[in-house]
């Protein structure tokens, strides 16, 4: 959908179908705010992510990319939508800015988000103003921020409150011009797993380059803090085959250890959503999932969360 940079700099942002990616292709920039909901509460885990990005396809238009998702342990829901949208002035630089969808609603502020799931009900998700001790800031290329931030915080469903954490991805890509990188592709094998563990945040990132690093967020008196390493162990401990992609190789269990913080964990995931974008030269096509992810730690204690996973080699 996106050309090959875009999903470079979108690595924590993994839905997009990549049926039309363009090496030649350039943009004014590309903006994107990922926010995913994960409750406390292990015995009945909810997930809420919400993908909103937009790039300037025009001098005066800009294309704008609306999804959602409302993950239980049976398959997810998922709002999907593209808009294009007239610059009044200029290029929106903050996502509250961005003219919203019927089904996707936020306020102006940007302190809530109300998504409407039709046979569901209605969602809506507090958002927080961050620690600035909670607040991670990597640059994987020149043009390119990615903020990373983590509050507690609650969601409002048809059945009442619930209380957890929000991780808020920022990505913003600022060059007018795109590379032609002939590298192998980050997303051709990525993990992004969000974690809840004795009501901390872990977030594991395993990327296709061999590139990794694990955050833990945790709330020391009434604020956020974290650490991080990118010394730890990831195995897909097994593989299965998924019929549409014609893949044999779709992970759906695995084991991360993580020295350092003496923490060992085995995760299973379910079916969730599922999605579907271009053939490689074995005819398999890019996946591209996201979905309930339940686990056990060394101490046997439950842990619960999400994955995202892209294979696009």
């Amino acid at each position: 959908m996106l050309n090959k940079l875009f999903l470079i700099i979108t690595c924590l942002i993994f839905s997009i179908n990549c049926s039309n990616i363009s090496k030649n292709e350039s943009t004014k920039g590309y903006f994107s705010d990922y926010f995913v909901f994960i409750s406390s509460d292990e015995g009945d885990p909810l997930i809420i992510p919400v993908d909103i990005n937009w790039h300037q396809d025009k001098p005066k238009s800009i294309s704008a990319e609306f999804k959602a998702w409302y993950g239980t342990n049976k398959p997810w829901p998922i709002i999907y939508d593209i808009k294009k949208r007239q610059l009044e002035e200029k290029f929106p630089v903050d996502w509250t800015n961005v003219k919203p969808i019927n089904k996707i609603q936020w306020s102006s502020n940007g302190e809530t988000i109300e998504i409407d799931f039709s046979n569901i009900g209605k969602v809506k998700l507090f958002i927080k103003k961050p620690d600035i001790s909670s607040t991670i800031q990597n640059k994987p290329d020149d043009n390119i921020i990615i903020t990373s931030t983590a509050v507690k915080t609650k969601i409002e469903t048809a059945n009442g409150l619930r209380h957890g954490w929000l991780i808020h991805e920022n990505v913003r890509k600022l060059s007018e011009t795109i590379k032609n990188d002939s590298s192998p592709s980050a997303f051709s094998r990525f993990h992004w797993i969000p974690l809840v563990y004795k009501d901390n945040l872990y977030l594991f990132i395993k990327d296709g380059k061999g590139k990794q690093n694990a955050i833990h967020w945790y709330q020391f008196m009434d604020i956020v803090k974290f650490k991080q390493t990118n010394e730890f162990n990831f195995t897909e401990t097994s593989l299965n085959h998924d019929l549409n992609s014609k893949r044999n190789d779709v992970p759906t269990s695995w084991k991360i250890d993580i020295p350092l913080w003496k923490l060992t964990l085995t995760l299973n995931s379910n079916d969730g959503h599922t999605g579907y974008g271009s053939i490689n030269k074995k005819g398999e096509k890019a996946l591209y999932r996201q979905a309930l992810m339940t686990g056990k730690t060394n101490g046997n204690f439950s842990v619960h969360g999400m994955l995202e996973l892209i294979l696009s080699d």
